[in-house]
C-alpha cells in the first residue's frame, strides 16, 4: 500500500510540476479525441464541430446543426479529470458557421479540490474564399478562461482546518486560425492561440497565460487516406512539439487512425464509428513514463441539409 501512495504523490507531482512549469491555465496537445488518434496534427486537416480546439478554421466545413462531448483523464488518474461540450450550426448563406463551447477540468486529492478550471468559448469560421479548385478559411474562438486554486490550502494541519485562500482568476483570450485547400486533397493550415496575451489574477500577481502556435499540413494520396503533419510552439520558448498522424477509411463508417509526436516522445492509436446521425471516437495515448491516456466522445447531430 505505501508503494501504491508513493505512486500516486510522484504522479500528482509531476503532473503538477508540469503545469506550473508549463502555463497557469492547463493546455493538452490533443484538441479533440479525433486529433488524439492522429497524434496532435490535425491543425490543417481538422474539420466539423471540434474545430474549435484544433483549428477554428476548420468550423467552417460545418453545415448542420450538433452536439458533442468528452471526456478524459489524463494518465488514468482518478485525481483528474476533463469533460468538455461543444454545440454548433451553420448560418445563413456565406456567413460561416458557429459554435459554443466549454471546457472543465479538475485536479483533487485525498477528497480535496487542489484547482479547477472552466473554459467558454464562442466561436465563429467563414470562407474568405470558395471554389471548386482551392478554399481559404478563417477562424477565430473568444474565451472566457476562469481558475480556481481550491478553497483553502493545507495548512499546518495538513487536512486544510488551519489553510489560507488560494484565491482564483478569470480572463479572456483570443484565438485566431486560417486554413487552406487545394483540389480537397492538399490542406495548410496555421492556429495560434491568446492572441491577446491574457493573464489571471491581479496586476502584482498576474500571471501570463502563454501564447501558442500551431502549423500544419496535409495531403490525402488517395480517397480515403488523410496523412497529417504539424509543428507546436510556445511563443517566447526555444522547445517545440513535431506531430504526425495517419488516418484511414476501412470501411465507409469506419475509420482507423495512430500518430506520434515528439518531446514527449509518444504513440497515439484511435478509432471512430461514424454514421448520419454522429460519430463515436476513441483515443488511446502513451506516454514515456506516466500511464496510458485514454479519451472517448460522443458526436449527435442533424442530417445534412443543402445550405
Amino acid at each position: 500500500m505505501k508503494k501504491i501512495k508513493h505512486l500516486s504523490l510522484f504522479l500528482l507531482f509531476s503532473l503538477l510540476s508540469g503545469i506550473a512549469n508549463g502555463q497557469v491555465f492547463t493546455d493538452y496537445w490533443y484538441g479533440s479525441v479525433a486529433d488524439a488518434g492522429i497524434g496532435g496534427s490535425g491543425t490543417a486537416v481538422s474539420s466539423g464541430i471540434w474545430s474549435p480546439d484544433v483549428n477554428p478554421a476548420g468550423l467552417a466545413d460545418r453545415e448542420q446543426p450538433g452536439f458533442a462531448v468528452d471526456y478524459s483523464q489524463p494518465f488514468s488518474q482518478t485525481f483528474t479529470k476533463n469533460t468538455r461540450a461543444v454545440l454548433a450550426a451553420a448560418l445563413p448563406k456565406s456567413l460561416g458557421s458557429v459554435a459554443l463551447s466549454g471546457y472543465a477540468g479538475q485536479m483533487s486529492y485525498s477528497g480535496n479540490n487542489l484547482s479547477s478550471e472552466i473554459r467558454v468559448g464562442l466561436s465563429h469560421a467563414f470562407y474568405l474564399q470558395k471554389d471548386l479548385r482551392s478554399s481559404l478559411a478563417l477562424g477565430y474562438n473568444i474565451n472566457f478562461l476562469q481558475m480556481d486554486y481550491g478553497s483553502q490550502s493545507a495548512g499546518q494541519t495538513g487536512d486544510g482546518s488551519d489553510g489560507v485562500s488560494l484565491g482564483s482568476g478569470a480572463t479572456w483570450g483570443l484565438d485566431v486560425g486560417m486554413k487552406a485547400s487545394l483540389r480537397s486533397r492538399a490542406w495548410a493550415g496555421f492556429f495560434l492561440k491568446n492572441v491577446n496575451d491574457p493573464a489571471l489574477g491581479s496586476s502584482g500577481t498576474s500571471q501570463s497565460i502563454p501564447s501558442k502556435l500551431e502549423i500544419g499540413i496535409g495531403y490525402q494520396p488517395y480517397y480515403g487516406m488523410t496523412t497529417s503533419w504539424s509543428i507546436e510552439k510556445i511563443m517566447g520558448r526555444d522547445e517545440f512539439q513535431i506531430h504526425a498522424g495517419l488516418e484511414y477509411y476501412v470501411l465507409e463508417w469506419l475509420v482507423l487512425r495512430t500518430g506520434l509526436s515528439h518531446e514527449p516522445s509518444q504513440l497515439a492509436l484511435g478509432a471512430g464509428i461514424h454514421t448520419d446521425w454522429g460519430h463515436v471516437d476513441y483515443a488511446l495515448i502513451t506516454h514515456p513514463v506516466l500511464p496510458l491516456t485514454h479519451m472517448f466522445s460522443l458526436h449527435f447531430q442533424m442530417k445534412q441539409q443543402d445550405r
